[in-house]
């Protein structure tokens, strides 16, 4: 994150500038770009990038997340699994909830005084 110096006609959220996210505001390119397996045709198999071997299909099986379905085998589906039915424990001899406010209750004035 970068703080400059805000300049006297500018907004305040112009003071403060985060270098994290460099956001695309062209247009889209041909998905057929966004295929790098042409590029990388004539390397080993074994040298190519993380994503010409990630073998995303629309064949493969969807697990569930914390975040829905997704592919077996992705990061989310062993880094966040949905949580185990059994981390909800339900007390079936738990008393009711008390109504709120109570009846008959009143506070009670306090010696605390502030002058």
């Amino acid at each position: 994150m970068v703080v400059v110096k805000p300049k006297p006609d500018a907004t305040p959220a112009s003071g403060i500038r985060s270098t994290l996210y460099k956001v695309y505001s062209g247009k889209l390119p041909d998905p057929s770009t966004l295929n790098p397996l042409p590029a990388y045709a004539d390397m080993e198999p074994d040298s190519l990038p993380l994503i010409c071997r990630m073998n995303i299909t629309s064949d493969k099986p969807l697990v569930d997340s914390i975040f829905g379905k997704v592919q077996t085998g992705s990061i989310l589906s062993y880094q966040h699994p949905p949580p185990p039915p059994d981390s909800v424990v339900i007390h079936e001899d738990a008393p009711p909830f008390p109504k709120v406010p109570l009846d008959g209750y009143h506070l009670q004035p306090t010696d605390c005084s502030y002058e």
